[in-house]
């Protein structure tokens, strides 16, 4: 595959819902060639419940890319925590 201005290859943004538990593994991205893009391999998550694991980059050519490689553990605001069950809001 081919791809011009792009973001590139992401996973994510996981953890933004702080109840909910998310998962991504097993996942493999294979002969691509990327040009004129912002990144090639992104993986962004929020701190919370999950994982992100087993990931492959494999035979990946790439002309005039910012950045090749980004990872980020907290991207974003994340939003604030649910009050309690029968909690007010003072």
């Amino acid at each position: 595959m081919t791809c011009y201005n792009t973001n590139g290859m992401n996973i994510g943004v996981l953890g933004s819902d702080v109840d909910q538990q998310e998962y991504v593994q097993d996942v493999v991205f294979e002969s691509l060639t990327l040009y004129d893009s912002v990144n090639i391999a992104r993986i962004m998550t929020h701190p919370g419940k999950g994982h992100v694991k087993n990931i492959t980059f494999r035979n990946i050519q790439f002309e005039n890319v910012n950045q090749p490689i980004y990872l980020s553990s907290c991207i974003g605001k994340r939003p604030p925590p649910r009050p309690a069950f029968g909690a007010t809001k003072s």
